[in-house]
């Protein structure tokens, strides 16, 4: 390609299922929505320094992509760049998202941008990235070990959901909420610590998470949402937040081995199946403050020892 081009237009090369390697000029600045989609021989490319945007669905469907070599620079990754890239492997110089240096308003990774990139098997995520769109490393099956910098304020629905080899998660200290679905069904996960600033944690957000024996999270919670931890069979010990006032609708149904609870005087109410099938769980310790707790509309009353 020629040293002028500054941009590649939106489906230049799709389809162009022969293709194998690229070269990409030093002055390019964008690469057009599904510019090299379906590409399905291409195997390696090394986006220049110059580029800023990497558009929706780009390299979508590149089946054999091993590597991306991302250079010096800030750069925005769209919906779905790299979906379906099942063979990658590496995220070279991933600083390429964004120097601290030169921000100008942050970076930010697409929604599914790497979505079942199934060989992907781990990413570091610079200083600078300051959105993680929804679903945007779904089903990253291969992925172990991820860290979201302290830049990253805004993590959407899904990112890490159905990543079942995840085991290892370092989370910014300026988020402020798990969204839900986030870590749904990282069924390697054991441990995750959550930092202070974070203050709610969505539906779902580690439902089916089935190795996950303990959570720490911040006295500063005030909310957890519907069925967060369902079915996290290895999960033994909860205190729950100070701040927190209700215990939604299923948050620890299917805690199997839930062994003890500690449910502190900020807890008003405790919702529908809260703990439903929690077959383990023989000590909890609750407040005198709870005011309500929710039965199936089918209970004709509370027997003793309930």
């Amino acid at each position: 390609l020629p040293d002028s081009l500054k941009k590649i237009e939106s489906g230049a090369f799709d389809y162009c299922s022969e293709l194998s390697r690229i070269i990409l000029p030093d002055n390019l600045i964008s690469i057009g929505d599904g510019a090299f989609s379906q590409c399905r021989n291409l195997i390696d490319i090394e986006i220049p320094e110059s580029v800023t945007s990497i558009g929706d669905v780009a390299f979508c469907e590149c089946s054999k992509l091993e590597n991306i070599t991302l250079t010096d620079g800030k750069i925005n990754i769209g919906y779905s760049a790299f979906r379906g890239c099942s063979s990658l492997k590496s995220i070279t110089n991933s600083n390429k998202f964004a120097k601290e240096t030169d921000l100008d308003g942050g970076a930010s990774i697409g929604l599914r941008a790497f979505e079942n990139c199934y060989n992907l098997q781990k990413v570091i995520i610079p200083n600078g990235v300051t959105q993680i769109g929804e679903g945007a490393f779904r089903t990253c099956s291969s992925l172990k070990s991820i860290t979201i910098p302290n830049s990253v304020t805004d993590l959407g629905a899904g990112a890490f959901s159905q990543c079942s080899n995840l085991d290892d998660i370092t989370i910014s200290e300026s988020l402020t909420s798990i969204g839900g679905t986030t870590f749904y069904k990282c069924t390697n996960l054991r441990n995750i610590t959550l930092p202070d600033s974070v203050i709610s944690i969505g539906g779902l957000a580690f439902k089916e998470c089935t190795n996950l024996k303990n959570i720490d999270m911040p006295k500063t919670m005030t909310y957890i949402g519907n069925d967060a931890f369902r079915n996290c069979i290895n999960l033994e010990s909860i205190i729950i937040p100070e701040g927190l006032t209700s215990i939604s609708d299923g948050t620890f149904s299917g805690c199997s081995g839930l062994i003890s609870v500690t449910i502190p005087n900020s807890v008003a109410t405790i919702q529908h199946y809260a703990f439903n099938q929690c077959t383990s769980l023989n000590r909890v310790i609750v407040s005198d403050s709870i005011t309500e707790i929710a039965t199936p509309d089918n209970a004709t009353g509370i027997e003793t020892g309930a």
